[in-house]
């Protein structure tokens, strides 16, 4: 299966129902993200879905394809603009570094790609959705 929930927590909130999951990705992400619909959440609709993915990752939920994305730091050499007080250094290990002062770059999420392992990183996720 590609994505383990455990849920936490169930209630009302107002006028809207709630879930606490914690969610946990498997050894091989599928590309455009790992399916996740309302009914596997115990809901009709999702109004709302808010993860949180430890440090260098961002979970975000696709409302239109229903599936669960995971992004990360998409370091690509070349990527960054460097000035005169400012060197850039893409290293073997995909790190960016700068040396000199100031900031010269600004580097974007990207989606995780297809069949990467992301079962030790994303094991833990937490999940709050709001929905009926």
């Amino acid at each position: 299966m590609p994505l383990t929930l455990t849920e936490r927590r169930r209630g009302i909130a107002g006028d809207m129902r709630y879930a606490v999951y914690t969610v946990a990705f498997d050894a091989s992400y599928a590309s455009g993200g790992e399916p996740l619909t309302p009914a596997t959440l115990g809901f009709d609709i999702v109004h709302l879905l808010e993860a949180d993915a430890p440090a260098g990752y961002k979970v975000a939920y696709d409302y239109t394809n229903r599936t669960l994305r995971a992004y990360r730091i998409d370091v690509v050499a070349g990527a960054g603009v460097a000035d005169g007080n400012n060197t850039l250094i893409k290293s073997a290990t995909s790190t960016l570094e700068v040396a000199g002062t100031g900031t010269a770059f600004q580097v974007a999420l990207g989606e995780v790609t297809a069949t990467n392992d992301m079962s030790t990183d994303l094991a833990a996720v937490r999940l709050l959705v709001f929905g009926n």
